[in-house]
């Protein structure tokens, strides 16, 4: 049984790996004041809306906040937009109560920031 959800586990990763980002270079990612994020601690899973990962980290940080790779104590949000969430990370968010997000809420947040 351990290996099977191993597999299970592998197979979506990949899954999530090939899916690329739909809207890549269409989407607007407003800039706003440098503490916007501030207190916000970030986790990804699966794929985003328009950021390829490398362009979210350095989103989020230009914008005060922090990104993690594990959902450590200090995370804050998961990040889903496209591809499954892991069955561990779901697990945490649960018993943690770590609210599950799309990129829109912290491009949101981004854009409040300016108080628009």
């Amino acid at each position: 049984l351990e290996n099977k959800k191993g597999s299970e586990n592998f197979f979506m990763m990949q899954r999530n790996r090939a899916t690329l980002p739909p809207n890549h270079g269409i989407k607007k990612h407003p800039q706003g004041r440098k503490d916007a994020l501030k207190g916000m601690v970030l986790v990804v899973s699966g794929v985003l809306d328009s950021f390829h990962r490398k362009e979210w980290e350095s989103y989020v940080q230009a914008h005060g906040g922090k990104i993690a790779k594990s959902m450590g104590k200090q995370v804050t949000h998961l990040v889903n937009d496209h591809g499954e969430v892991g069955p561990s990370k779901l697990a945490e968010c649960k018993k943690r109560s770590i609210p599950i997000i799309g990129e829109d809420a912290v491009l949101e947040k981004v854009q409040q920031s300016l108080g628009m």
